[in-house]
């Protein structure tokens, strides 16, 4: 009979277990309006990325997608087939240089809704970027057939756009711009995720760095 007891105060204690356990799992986030389009042209082996309600596809499917007729949401995006809109930072070109000017959402208590991206130097901006963090880049670029540079414009641009978090760090005296990002397979199943972070100093408004990290928000 004690036996019994035992047997039946451990059942109950696994149970517990595997109920917390699956109350603390997270959902995987909801795909945007334009996955279920997207979806219906990738083949097996392909994937896209999902941000919010943005997608990017390689310029391939996107005219898959055009070409089936479905109805396509806005914000599919693809990866451009040639190099981001970004002005090129040469060896003798000054770090002031203007590589690209980017939208931002404007964080409460602080003026400006841009941030832009100078050639800068190994330690900030657009030279420090490709120095440190090309390959970080390229990793999460290689899932859909992007360059390193496509992936991180497009990161840049819906992170600061679309953060799922942004504040003012005091410690170094920069805004701080964190978004989710999801890579999904042709079932829609999320099979990587990652967060992208752009910090831009809070004076000058220009970018510092710019890397996809394993926390979101």
């Amino acid at each position: 009979m004690k036996q019994v007891r035992r047997f039946a105060v451990l059942v109950s204690s696994l149970l517990m277990v595997v109920m917390a356990g699956a109350g603390t799992a997270q959902a995987a986030p909801k795909p945007p309006p334009a996955a279920e389009a997207v979806e219906s042209v990738l083949q097996a082996n392909e994937f896209y990325v999902t941000s919010g309600d943005a997608v990017l596809v390689t310029p391939e499917v996107l005219t898959r997608l055009q070409k089936s007729g479905k109805t396509q949401d806005a914000r599919v995006q693809a990866a451009l087939a040639s190099d981001p809109p970004w002005a090129a930072c040469g060896v003798y070109d000054s770090n002031t240089k203007v590589v690209y000017t980017y939208s931002r959402a404007q964080i409460s208590g602080y003026s400006g809704s841009t941030a832009k991206l100078l050639c800068g130097s190994t330690s900030w901006g657009f030279r420090h970027i490709e120095a440190s963090h090309m390959a970080d880049w390229q990793a999460k670029g290689e899932y859909i057939g992007a360059t390193w540079s496509q992936m991180a414009h497009w990161a840049m641009t819906n992170t600061l756009s679309k953060p799922c978090s942004k504040y003012y760090q005091s410690s170094n005296d920069t805004f701080q711009y964190v978004a989710p990002f999801q890579i999904r397979n042709n079932q829609g199943q999320v099979v990587h995720t990652f967060g992208a972070r752009v910090v831009v100093a809070r004076v000058t408004q220009n970018i510092i760095t710019s890397y996809p990290q394993s926390s979101t928000c």
